[in-house]
């Protein structure tokens, strides 16, 4: 006579089951934006769509949870960032690993761009303590003569926020890969805040 699952295997099968979800997911809304099916979704991650429901309540709540983790990753990209010694090459590592998140979250990135602060993700205090963060990237390459000594910081924060506009991308996608919008951006961004070295890029990995 077999046994009964344990409650421990149950758990492991609910959390499998949540990280198959949030992966379908994160393709999905990628691709369609808050236009996603969960029915599609459902069968990417080989689960039922009740399965979905017991552990996002919602559509909108799935999103969420997809927005949470693409949150989290950027704040971990940016607290690298803050520790590199070298402020222009945080930056450009920076601007790059922005749109590898716009490439893997595609339509649901350039949704939370065009959202007013605080929309999605954990509200305006965390878009503060970004745009916080990111004003003491710049300030520390103008102390430490990187940048032009008279660079207007807060503005300087928010043209960073503008090289991910969802407004020009789609455009500038029809005619060019997303790493040459990337480079461009790098080289556009660090000359304007009056960088004389540009990063180069890393090397691509050998498949």
């Amino acid at each position: 006579m077999s046994r009964a699952p344990s409650a421990k295997a149950f758990r492991a099968d609910a959390i499998l089951n949540r990280v198959r979800i949030l992966d379908a997911a994160r393709g999905e809304f990628a691709q369609h934006g808050m236009r996603a099916e969960i029915s599609r979704i459902a069968n990417a991650a080989g689960v039922a769509t009740g399965t979905i429901y017991r552990h996002f309540t919602s559509k909108d709540g799935l999103a969420t949870a997809v927005i949470h983790e693409l949150a989290e990753r950027f704040t971990q990209d940016l607290a690298r960032a803050l520790e590199s010694p070298d402020p222009v090459e945080a930056l450009a590592t920076l601007i790059r690993r922005g749109f590898d998140l716009l490439d893997a979250y595609g339509e649901l990135l350039v949704m939370v761009l065009a959202s007013p602060p605080g929309t999605y993700a954990r509200g305006r205090s965390d878009y503060d303590t970004v745009r916080a963060q990111l004003g003491e990237l710049l300030q520390r390459g103008v102390d430490r003569g990187e940048f032009r000594a008279d660079l207007n910081v807060d503005y300087a924060v928010a043209v960073f926020g503008g090289l991910f506009t969802p407004r020009a991308l789609p455009r500038l996608r029809a005619s060019q890969p997303l790493d040459a919008i990337a480079e461009a951006s790098v080289g556009f961004f660090l000359a304007g805040v009056g960088s004389s070295r540009i990063p180069a890029a890393p090397a691509a990995e050998q498949p």
